[in-house]
């Protein structure tokens, strides 16, 4: 799902990701540390940061990136333990079809909001909706029609967009 280009094998790109995809860098946090013994601790509380930010998000409108989109959908895929005990009565797989649910809404929502399935169409943007966040996958260059996408940006654009389509049809 996530374009093997961007993840980082050495100690500076590590740095450079974290600082640039928090959201994709928490989202491989919690996935890696869900099932290994002695780091639940480790798993509970970057759910607990993930969840934070996902609140800023969804309640203070801070805008989204195509690395949140990626990890929501990363997230759906490998839900993350639920701090919460199981409800007596509920059915077994319930919490965790509803929290899929959410999460791939979210995704979908903020892939929209980001303008991402026009880029992957080809559409071009003359009133510069779509967002930079500082992130090198969004390199924006002026022009005379209005900023024009460089590099790999709508091939990585286009992957979201299919996976979120694909996920939301599930």
């Amino acid at each position: 799902m996530v374009p093997s280009a961007i993840i980082p094998r050495t100690p500076a790109q590590l740095a450079l990701f974290a600082q640039n995809e928090r959201y994709l860098l928490a989202a491989m946090i919690i996935i890696a540390s869900r099932h290994v013994p002695g780091m639940r601790e480790v798993h509970d509380r970057s759910w607990a940061v993930m969840r934070g930010w996902l609140s800023d998000i969804q309640c203070l409108g801070e805008p989204p990136t195509i690395g949140l989109v990626e990890a929501l959908l990363l997230l759906a895929e490998n839900l993350p333990r639920d701090p919460r005990p199981q409800r007596f009565g509920e059915e077994i797989h319930g919490a965790e079809n509803r929290q899929a649910w959410m999460l791939i809404g979210t995704a979908v929502r903020s892939a929209y909001s980001l303008g991402i399935d026009k880029v992957s169409h080809g559409l071009c943007f003359a009133n510069g909706s779509l967002r930079s966040n500082s992130s090198p996958r969004w390199n924006v260059l002026s022009s005379s029609n209005g900023p024009a996408l460089l590099g790999p940006v709508s091939l990585y654009c286009g992957l979201a967009y299919v996976d979120c389509y694909l996920f939301d049809r599930q």
